[in-house]
């Protein structure tokens, strides 16, 4: 994982999150 995505993930809240890792699915990281 980069690490600016390490950052954005820490500095969103909750529902930011799941927004996040729901585009990491479609990139097919999951």
């Amino acid at each position: 994982m980069q690490p600016s995505a390490f950052i954005i993930i820490t500095g969103l809240s909750g529902s930011g999150k799941g927004t996040f890792l729901r585009a990491l699915e479609d990139r097919g990281f999951n």
